[in-house]
């Protein structure tokens, strides 16, 4: 269903998943304005080998990620990822960290999920 979001299949040697639009706009990827509006930003790259990883830094740095190849983006709501092949835990980067973490994953948009509390002094210089 809706709240569930749609299936995706495929196969990935590597998998972001972000909110943040502007990653997205950077390397050129069309889903920033969807990741803009709410939705949850994926990119999977099939299988990554040296000579690819220089096809996507060549191609972030022209802003054309997205065009290459084995390369996919999509949006949705909420995802589950799940390794079917692998018995240790996945390395997973969570803002800077690496944390080892048991498949599946799960993906899930909460608007307003993120709270930020300022000191005095920044809190009245914004609400100007």
């Amino acid at each position: 269903g809706a709240e569930e979001g749609t299936h995706h299949h495929g196969r990935a040697s590597l998998f972001f998943a972000g909110v943040n639009p502007r990653q997205f706009a950077d390397s050129g990827f069309e889903i920033a304005e969807a990741v803009k509006a709410g939705a949850l930003g994926f990119v999977v790259v099939d299988t990554i080998s040296a000579g690819r990883i220089v096809q996507m830094l060549w191609g972030a740095a022209a802003g054309k990620v997205e065009s290459l190849q084995h390369v996919t983006a999509f949006t949705d709501i909420a995802l589950r990822a799940e390794v079917l092949r692998r018995l240790r835990p996945l390395k997973v980067v969570i803002d800077g960290e690496l944390l080892r973490l048991a498949s599946p994953l799960q993906f899930k948009y909460r608007a307003a999920a993120l709270q930020l509390m300022l000191p005095a002094t920044a809190a009245t210089q914004t609400s100007r």
